[in-house]
């Protein structure tokens, strides 16, 4: 009876979930152009005296949160994970690049204090294609083998040459209860 076995060693706690993936390049151009997008939309709709930006940063909180689960399925997860978070990412950056660019254009809204003419905001433009460049880019990214991006991250994140790449070979340790075993049999003897 053998004491190694095969095991994949897979991501735990918080560097699970942010960890070393957080520095694939088509994460970093999504949350940095995410982010620029998010302080645009912010400052337009404040502009506008709209007092409902929060809701806007909720909604980017919540992209945020899928933007973040498909990087996890492209490294640890299976095809259809990595395909159904991408199809959701899609979905709310291309849906929400089309709600910010019907918002950019000046128009008249019915307030509680009347009818308001409100000017033309360039933040919702600017927000819009900044959303259908991180659309563009995660299509690319899926696009690219993974085994280059995976080394590209691995570099960036700076893991002094390991390879964290799923169809890496399976490592073998031993088990710690074999092994218990073996040691209180060689006790005994």
């Amino acid at each position: 009876m053998s004491d190694r076995r095969p095991i994949r060693l897979g991501p735990r706690g918080f560097q699970g979930i942010i960890g070393w993936t957080f520095f694939d390049p088509a994460n970093l151009v999504a949350v940095g152009l995410s982010g620029v997008s998010v302080g645009l939309v912010v400052h337009a709709m404040r502009g506008r005296g709209a007092d409902d930006w929060p809701m806007a940063v909720l909604l980017y909180l919540a992209m945020a949160g899928v933007l973040r689960a498909y990087f996890f399925a492209y490294y640890h997860g299976g095809a259809l994970g990595r395909l159904t978070t991408l199809l959701m990412n899609l979905v709310g950056f291309v849906g929400t690049a089309a709600l910010w660019g019907d918002r950019a254009a000046g128009h008249a809204e019915l307030r509680a204090d009347g009818l308001v003419t409100l000017a033309d905001a360039p933040g919702f433009r600017w927000a819009a294609i900044l959303h259908m460049v991180v659309a563009f880019t995660l299509c690319i990214h899926l696009i690219l083998p993974r085994r280059w991006v995976i080394r590209a991250t691995d570099e960036l994140a700076d893991r002094g040459g390991q390879d964290a790449a799923p169809d890496a070979p399976i490592e073998t340790i031993d088990d710690p209860q074999a092994r218990a075993a073996r040691e209180a049999e060689r006790d005994r003897g």
